[in-house]
């Protein structure tokens, strides 16, 4: 009866540390970031590019492109590799309701993007694909100085 209690206790054990590790697996493979006030400065300040998606849950239209901005962040994350490079971000704007007010946020969803920690003035008016929004990224990623030759 003891030698029972033990196994069953033993295997008990082992299905907790494999559902705790593949849910920290899970958690860390997570493309996009849910962003509050008590994370967005630090998060923000920490990438190059940082794509914003502000949201209500109870929106349609931003439970329809949820999925779709998830899938591009995953796009770009697989060819983009390196650290602190890029940051897909999404803030609830019903509970982050100050985020959202110093953003100016009036409609579901808005998309913007921040570079090297200033929000660039105009939100992303693209295609809500994630083929498009990954384009976009990659397109912002490229250096913006362009050399001129004085020969010509």
């Amino acid at each position: 009866m003891r030698c029972n209690v033990v196994s069953i206790f033993n295997k008990l054990i082992g299905v907790v540390l494999f559902l705790f590790l593949s849910r920290t697996k899970q958690a860390s493979a997570e493309s996009v970031v849910a962003l509050t006030s008590s994370n967005f400065d630090e998060h923000v300040g920490k990438y190059e590019l940082v794509f914003l998606n502000f949201y209500a849950d109870w929106c349609r239209f931003s439970q329809i492109l949820a999925p779709v901005f998830e899938e591009a962040a995953k796009n770009v994350h697989e060819l983009t590799k390196e650290p602190n490079k890029v940051l897909f971000g999404k803030v609830d704007c019903d509970r982050e309701t100050s985020i959202a007010a110093k953003h100016r946020i009036t409609k579901y969803p808005t998309l913007k993007l921040v570079r090297n920690g200033m929000v660039m003035k105009r939100e992303y008016r693209g295609q809500r694909s994630a083929e498009a929004m990954k384009n976009y990224i990659l397109e912002m990623l490229k250096d913006q100085v362009v050399e001129v030759d004085r020969k010509s």
